[in-house]
């Protein structure tokens, strides 16, 4: 349904027929990093497309369990059940990215109350399997499979060279949530790096969460200048300066990435809980002072800074930086 020749004309039984026929041989939600609207802007046109009617489906399942019951304990289903307004702002950064490459949606609208997609005034928990490292580096793999014409140009460390066709599905068991591969691969299954409950209360049982506290997050006209110079930096003046200059990276989480990095000396998430949303929403004023420094420094110093900070960012991380192009 992303693109057809000819007259066609969808009709909801058209579309419950074909999502039915695509849940039946498997679907997924892809996730190569956790922010819904940036995974829209990263995936091609025929993967976006797809991914509009495939969520939806998958909402629409899991809201009507009876109907569908083999279904919703397929994996694409099951890693959503309980966090389906999540999963409705998944859909609709699809759609608005759609509609934002100049296609048409035909049935669907975002925020349609009718269809189930009006999003809650607040943001909505997400999965705890949202951040877990493993689970979006087989996306990315996957996704350079598939095209990697396309996707070679976000700099990701994986080639897509080791993807067998097999996924991890976050699983839902008594001991808490694991990730884990289909049966026929024969791997063992991994374990959330974060417990899916909320942590303690105390410095000493989450020393690394626990510096995110040191400074208060307080809204006044500093904080909010810095706040419009990063989404400025890192969503515009950035990605921009990117295009055609063979930098390593080009999109605008891959520079908020390393700059959130290189603010606090190491991997961001380590500082912050990727669970309870966006960094910019819970980095102190001090870190993200820092982390404004450090995305001005790559747009002055240019490639040089953007390959060093790179590289010490995925280095942090247990990755290879990815080769320049020459």
């Amino acid at each position: 349904f992303a693109h057809h020749s000819g007259p066609c004309i969808i009709t909801y039984e058209l579309l419950t027929v074909y999502l039915l026929v695509s849940g039946r041989q498997g679907m997924i939600t892809f996730l190569p990093c956790t922010d819904f609207e940036e995974i829209a802007r990263i995936l091609d046109d025929k993967r976006l497309g797809g991914q509009r009617t495939e969520a939806w489906a998958i909402l629409k399942w899991l809201r009507a369990p009876e109907q569908y019951p083999k279904l919703v304990r397929a994996g694409y289903c099951s890693m959503w059940k309980g966090f389906e307004p999540a999963l409705v702002c998944y859909v609709n950064a699809m759609l608005r990215e759609w509609a934002r490459r100049g296609f048409r949606n035909e049935l669907l609208a975002p925020g349609d109350a009718s269809l189930g997609l009006d999003e809650p005034a607040s943001p909505p928990p997400m999965p705890p399997w949202l951040g877990e490292e493993a689970l979006h580096s087989c996306h990315r793999s996957a996704l350079m499979a598939k095209l990697p014409t396309h996707y070679s140009q976000y700099g990701w460390p994986e080639t897509g060279e080791d993807h067998d066709g097999s996924y991890l599905w976050p699983d839902r068991r008594d001991d808490g949530w694991v990730l884990r591969w289909p049966v026929a691969a024969k791997r063992p299954a991994i374990r959330l790096s974060r417990a899916d409950v909320p942590p303690p209360p105390s410095a000493a049982a989450e020393p690394a969460l626990a510096c995110r506290k040191r400074s208060r997050c307080e809204d006044g006209p500093g904080r909010s200048a810095l706040q419009a110079e990063w989404t400025r930096l890192t969503k515009e003046e950035l990605p921009k300066l990117a295009k055609g200059r063979r930098w390593p990276i080009c999109l605008d989480h891959c520079f908020q990435r390393v700059a959130l990095d290189a603010a606090f000396g190491g991997c961001w998430y380590d500082h912050l809980d990727r669970k309870r949303g966006a960094a910019i929403r819970q980095i102190a004023d001090a870190d993200l002072a820092r982390a404004v420094q450090a995305a001005r420094r790559m747009r002055d110093e240019g490639a040089a800074a953007v390959d060093e900070m790179n590289a010490e960012s995925l280095r942090w991380r247990g990755k290879a930086g990815p080769k320049r192009k020459r």
